[in-house]
């Protein structure tokens, strides 16, 4: 995927649509639930990547994800397993820099 966005210094591999959204609305319809392609690897990719330059990170607890934040407080969480449908899911909340959504990455 093209460019756009912005990180700390970087651009995004991954674009937003023109409401800042990333991928396609999921199956019941709700535009802050999104489906990307690719799986763990597709979003530990995506996840790295819209994370460059966090300044800190911290594992959830039993082992289930990593919560990123980045400097205007978006919190991005990875987790590679969701418990709605056990595809791995992240979450960004919060900050001006993301929109806030919820992407599965499905196979």
């Amino acid at each position: 995927m093209g460019g756009g966005g912005r990180g700390s210094g970087g651009k995004f591999k991954f674009s937003p649509n023109i409401h800042g959204h990333y991928g396609s609305v999921g199956k019941r319809g709700n535009s802050h639930v999104r489906n990307m392609p690719g799986g763990v690897s597709g979003a530990k990719k995506f996840f790295d990547n819209i994370t460059e330059g966090f300044i800190s990170e911290e594992p959830i607890q039993n082992n289930k994800g990593i919560i990123r934040t980045l400097n205007d407080g978006t919190s991005i969480t990875f987790r590679p397993s969701s418990s709605t449908d056990g595809t791995p899911a992240i979450d960004i909340n919060g900050g001006t820099t993301l929109k806030k959504q919820k992407i599965h990455f499905v196979d």
